[in-house]
């Protein structure tokens, strides 16, 4: 299984990118791109956009969540 996940903020001129993750794995695989992104300053709207595959062939069944979004 492998997964991608981007993290993009809204800014006046489009979406800005600020964080990614990826990662491979068997059975159940998960990353975060806030991990890696630079800290909080201010109050923006955040987009996150990820995809997900099954290298065998088979489904990749999808899961997203959010939490401690208040910076």
């Amino acid at each position: 299984m492998h997964v991608d996940v981007t993290l993009y903020r809204s800014r006046w001129y489009g979406w800005e990118q600020r964080g990614y993750g990826s990662k491979n794995g068997t059975s159940s695989v998960s990353t975060n791109a806030a991990e890696s992104a630079a800290a909080c300053d201010g109050t923006h709207d955040y987009l996150a956009n990820s995809y997900h595959s099954a290298s065998d062939g088979r489904y990749a069944y999808t899961s997203n969540s959010a939490n401690g979004l208040t910076c």
